[in-house]
């Protein structure tokens, strides 16, 4: 009660003589206070009028003049995590749809490309072209086959020429030997005999074997004829015919294959240019990917800001048990204070907008990944 004692005390001085017809007041007994303990404190509130606060109280009042302080930090710790959390879901959902068109467009591109008409047309010309180098060449060996069966038949052909001709050369020597025969026998027959012997028969004989000989020399040169012109016109014509037809057919050969040829390359161009549209979409899908993976990044931020508004609340909380710990026990304040609480706060914090955050101002540009 000493402290009770001395604010009325201080009262009574306060109102003094009020002036010449105030009656003497009587005499107080005066209360003799205990010493005053250290831990009292003396202001001048307005009016002149004297109150003495416990120190731990006046502490109290002054960390609770800093408490809303440290409430509008939180929360602004807390706003920042819940910007932080939606535009890292924004900016995941739009890179997730960027992801999934340039899959589309690449699905697209590449059914579109393999259903063109340009394709399906180069496709069905090149196997019409196959089937036509096939028929080329089995047309091609059907005609070999045909034009040796040929060949044989006109080989087979003059032999029996050949054959026939060597059988009239037998018999134009047989007339020879006969008109050699009768030769002899007419010159015996002129040597002893004389004239009128008959020598006129044999002469006949003579002229008519001549003319035999010389129908035999007439259908010998007629069968060369005809062996000249079998070979001259027929066997190489057919060997010329075969020759114009054979390399007719080596050009179509060749243009079906020339064009087989230039379609191969067309599908290999377009499985090319379709492999570097494959490669262009899939640079395309890495950026996203890439953003998308340092938009995760934002639960890293939003925990470690959740964390530092936990450990701020239990230093709080710590502060407060020590300052009802002294209020109680009648103790000095703590040394620790809600203001140094929040510079110690700022010290240990890691990144720059969590600095931002705790002083209420914009951060600086930074790179959506941030290292810490």
């Amino acid at each position: 009660m000493g402290w009770l004692s001395r604010l009325v005390n201080g009262w009574w001085r306060q109102q003094g003589p009020q002036g010449d017809d105030t009656p003497e007041p009587e005499p107080v007994v005066m209360i003799v206070a205990p010493p005053e303990p250290d831990n009292l404190v003396e202001l001048n509130p307005p009016g002149g009028r004297i109150h003495r606060i416990h120190p731990a109280t006046m502490a109290l009042v002054e960390e609770m003049s800093s408490y809303a302080e440290f409430v509008e930090v939180m929360q602004r710790h807390l706003h920042n995590v819940c910007n932080e959390t939606q535009d890292a879901a924004e900016n995941i959902l739009g890179q997730a749809l960027d992801v999934e068109g340039s899959v589309s467009d690449l699905v697209r591109h590449v059914s579109t490309t393999m259903q063109s008409d340009q394709f399906v047309e180069a496709a069905e010309t090149l196997q019409i072209s196959v089937d036509a180098g096939r028929g080329i060449i089995s047309d091609l060996i059907h005609q070999h086959h045909t034009t040796q069966r040929e060949i044989r038949d006109s080989i087979s052909t003059m032999h029996m020429l050949s054959d026939k001709m060597k059988s009239h050369l037998r018999e134009i020597e047989d007339i020879r030997r006969y008109t050699d025969l009768l030769a002899i026998n007419a010159r015996i027959r002129i040597a002893g005999l004389g004239s009128n012997t008959g020598l006129e028969v044999i002469a006949e004989e003579i002229r008519e074997l001549s003319s035999n000989t010389g129908a035999l020399a007439q259908n010998l040169r007629s069968e060369l004829g005809e062996m000249d012109r079998l070979i001259s016109e027929d066997l190489l014509a057919r060997v010329t015919g075969q020759e114009l037809a054979d390399e007719a057919r080596a050009r179509d050969l060749q243009d079906s294959f020339e064009s087989l040829s230039n379609h191969m390359s067309m599908l290999s161009r377009m499985q090319e240019e379709l492999l570097t549209e494959v490669h262009l979409r899939g640079e395309a899908v890495r950026d996203p990917l890439n953003t998308l993976c340092g938009s995760i990044q934002f639960q890293d931020v939003a925990r470690q800001q959740l964390e530092q508004v936990g450990r701020a609340l239990n230093m709080i909380s710590d502060h407060f048990v020590a300052l009802s710990n002294a209020i109680i026990h009648d103790d000095a304040p703590p040394d620790s204070s809600i203001a140094t609480c929040l510079s110690n706060i700022l010290e240990n914090y890691v990144m720059e907008q969590q600095r931002a955050a705790h002083v209420g101002g914009a951060s600086a540009a930074a790179p959506r990944i941030e290292l810490f």
